[in-house]
């Protein structure tokens, strides 16, 4: 209750509650980390538990009857993204798996020269979708059970610009309450100007988001090729358990394990994609440029390697990989895959590096958009039937006899029967600089690589 003088009288339990504030505070941030770690979008998170001081002075301004349960901002966050479309997709999984009690736009009543302000806002109290990212009996369970609910707002970069700019100056400016009328008209007829180039500004970006989700650039494969590919092997060498673990583990070793629930997941995704042995899975992962993919959607939080091989299959398969797995799963986290699978297709479509062999001498069947690491084996394959084996060996990438498996060796067969191994753990610069090498020595052949529609970029010297 309020007093006389319009402050709250606080009991000693009351304070106590300030002690976990902070800690609730790091851990909805980490718990928001988690939830927009699956649209690999470009974010910023802010969270911050409210002191007593400034809980004291809100109350004093706004005259609340029961302080303690009308605050609903002890603890807020705050998501900043690019542009209206994220935004928009960052409000969807806070509606999704949160206990939405409140959603508003404040700014939306405000007309004329109050107008401007462009943020949605969320009151939460607990969880929707249990989905085991909030620690049990940690301070932000607690803070659900004790306070009527957390503020998160969403907006984006222009408009946290301007609202941080108009809060500052305007809405808590001590100087703008004692300027005369035509002082304050100006500051108000400017920061509306603001407001504006704000929309323009937002509008822009979006345009922008746009064009690059529907980019035309091929991203996939055909799976059909695959299905071919690997259906002989399917019998001798099952996808198991056991082989997708070992399979992930290494090729993701700096990522954190899956459950069993998560491996047959995996097993299921592959089997999706026409991939069911784990030599078949193994080899069309080594035509993904891991590095890139991981890149694109690098995210703040740790994932399981079950994840990092979603994304590879998507990198690899594309609009084909979403038709096809978009239904896979039956927890409540994934009802809506196939929207988290396009919002992650946007990240990768049109940003992967694309390869291509080009020349008169070119097999008709190499027509298509290839890795990095696939570029060099068809290009070893295409010289060394032409030129003889011995032309296109490299110590440690291209040997006549089998390398080691730490660097993931793939067989070529030439057109005699001869077999050649390619490595394929290389990084993006080794693999480049190897063709470099070996079109070098390609004598009369018309063969040349392209990398993005122009040539192999030199080495930076």
């Amino acid at each position: 209750m309020l007093d006389g003088m319009s402050m709250p009288v606080l009991s000693a339990e009351d304070y106590k509650k300030w002690d976990y504030l902070p800690k609730a505070a790091d851990e909805m941030k980490d718990y928001l980390e988690h939830l927009l770690a699956d649209v690999s979008m470009p974010y910023e998170i802010e969270t911050r538990a409210k002191s007593i001081t400034s809980f004291l002075t809100k109350c004093q301004k706004k005259k609340y009857e029961h302080p303690m349960k009308d605050v609903k901002d002890f603890v807020a966050a705050r998501i900043i993204t690019d542009s209206v479309l994220n935004r928009e997709k960052a409000c969807g999984l806070i509606r999704k798996y949160l206990q939405c009690v409140e959603e508003s736009q404040p700014g939306a009543a405000e007309h004329g020269e109050r107008r401007g302000y462009d943020s949605v806002h969320f009151i939460v109290k607990g969880e929707l979708v249990p989905t085991g990212w909030m620690i049990h009996d940690g301070a932000l369970e607690q803070y659900f059970g004790q306070f009527e609910g957390l503020e998160i707002q969403v907006r984006t970069v222009a408009a946290h610009a301007w609202a941080e700019f108009e809060h500052e100056y305007r809405y808590k400016g001590t100087f703008y309450d004692t300027m005369g009328p035509d002082d304050k008209k100006t500051i108000n007829d400017l920061l509306c100007q603001a407001a504006d180039d704000r929309q323009r500004l937002d509008d822009a970006f979006d345009k922008i988001v746009r064009i690059l989700a529907q980019s035309d650039a091929v991203v996939g494969q055909d799976t059909a090729a695959l299905d071919q590919r690997t259906l002989a092997e399917t019998r001798h060498d099952p996808l198991t358990v056991r082989a997708m673990h070992d399979l992930l583990e290494d090729r993701f070793p700096d990522d954190s394990d899956a459950s069993q629930d998560g491996l047959r997941f995996a097993i299921e995704l592959a089997a999706a994609c026409g991939l069911n042995s784990r030599t078949s899975l193994s080899a069309a992962l080594d035509d993904v440029d891991a590095d890139q993919v991981r890149r694109l959607m690098e995210t703040t939080v740790h994932v399981t390697r079950v994840r990092r091989l979603d994304d590879e299959l998507l990198a690899l398969c594309g609009q084909r990989y979403i038709d096809a797995t978009k239904t896979i799963g039956s927890d409540p986290w994934v009802a809506n895959r196939e929207d988290i699978l396009r919002w992650r297709y946007d990240r990768l479509r049109g940003k992967l590096n694309i390869y291509q062999i080009i020349g008169a001498d070119r097999p008709s069947d190499l027509r298509v958009p290839l890795s990095a690491t696939r570029a060099l084996r068809e290009t070893v394959r295409i010289l060394a039937d032409r030129n003889g084996a011995d032309t296109v060996l490299v110590p440690d990438v291209v040997s006549t006899e089998p390398l080691p498996q730490s660097l993931r060796p793939r067989e070529v067969t030439l057109a005699d029967g001869t077999s050649l191994w390619v490595a394929t753990k290389t990084t993006l610069a080794q693999s480049e600089a190897i063709l470099r090498e070996l079109l070098a020595r390609r004598g009369t052949v018309d063969i040349d690589v392209t990398k993005s529609g122009g040539p192999l970029p030199q080495p930076v010297s």
